[in-house]
């Protein structure tokens, strides 16, 4: 369920500058191979311009996990995140969709905790909206738990 709810939103987060052309079995493959081993903006946005049209959930989880560790592990690089997202609202939509239900719950927290406490003072909207897809994310887990529990 997890992943179709991620599979859905990330689909809506694509733009024309993403949907080129086709994806094929081999791109979709090398997309997924590529996906959890992200280490920077950069990589990020180039996975995203080869390989978000690419309907492939185990891709999608894996960078959404790669988003995950730059926003915990790598804060402040969130200056390349913010240039990148501002060039690119496309792209922007695809990483802040990348904060979602399929994470480690702890990590969406401490994303959350960063947006609202180390943001730049010049990035108060990209942390803002940071901060609002973790909150999302984080609310969606814990309504999926408690129907669970019924």
């Amino acid at each position: 369920m997890r992943v179709l709810i991620l599979s859905i939103m990330l689909l809506a987060c694509y733009d024309i500058e993403a949907k080129r052309s086709p994806c094929t079995y081999e791109q979709s493959i090398r997309g997924e191979n590529e996906a959890d081993r992200l280490r920077s903006w950069d990589s990020v946005y180039r996975w995203y311009k080869l390989y978000a049209r690419c309907e492939n959930a185990a891709a999608q989880e894996g960078v959404s996990e790669s988003i995950t560790r730059l926003l915990v592990d790598r804060w402040a690089s969130i200056k390349a995140f913010d240039g990148l997202a501002r060039a690119h609202p496309g792209f922007r939509r695809f990483a802040l969709g990348g904060i979602n239900t399929t994470l480690n719950m702890k990590d969406v927290t401490q994303i959350e905790a960063q947006a609202k406490s180390r943001c730049p003072a010049a990035l108060h909207e990209l942390c803002k909206a940071i901060e609002s897809a973790a909150a999302f994310a984080i609310e969606e887990d814990a309504s999926f738990h408690k129907q669970g529990e019924k």
